[in-house]
């Protein structure tokens, strides 16, 4: 029984030729300073990785990747949107993320195992690692639905004291 191999030389040449046009835009673009992207796109470093741990998952071979996956690519995710905005105060509610990577995580490994207490459980750790994003992000700087300041203090007569968004 052999076994085909040619998905990782697959995955080579899309990265030779991601690199051929990266280069080539470098040399054309007048403006375009290679070494400014490479520096912001850094965390696909650790999305790469985390990413390629999917692979053994969706071929329903280890199904128990799917947890360290989801959170090591959640983590280069994270990391890339705080990389190319530069919102890395964001730390303050975007952990609670980590919620959701887990039960993502947990989702997919009780879907590759059949397992359906184990799906329900990471729905759940994903409701609440969303709803934890969605309360933190509002109070500490996130997107407000009413565009005003996102976060408030407490004030010495009791009232609230709205604090500038970060950026701002």
């Amino acid at each position: 029984m052999q076994r085909n191999q040619s998905g990782g030389h697959v995955i080579v040449a899309v990265i030779l030729i991601g690199l051929g046009i990266v280069f080539f835009i470098g040399q054309v673009v007048p403006g375009f300073s290679l070494w400014s992207w490479i520096w912001r796109l850094w965390p696909f470093f650790i999305i790469v990785p985390g990413l390629a741990m999917f692979v053994p998952v969706l071929n329903k071979r280890e199904a128990g990747l799917a947890v360290p996956a989801s959170l090591v690519t959640g983590t280069g995710l994270i990391l890339l949107y705080q990389s190319i905005t530069g919102n890395w105060g964001s730390w303050a509610y975007v952990w609670t993320l980590y919620g959701v990577f887990l039960g993502f995580g947990m989702w997919l490994m009780g879907r590759a195992r059949g397992d359906e207490s184990t799906q329900r459980t990471g729905v759940n750790f994903m409701a609440v690692g969303f709803g934890g994003f969605v309360i933190f992000g509002l109070f500490f700087g996130g997107v407000h639905p009413l565009g005003g300041a996102a976060a408030a203090r407490p004030d010495r007569d009791g009232g609230v004291v709205p604090l500038p968004r970060a950026g701002r």
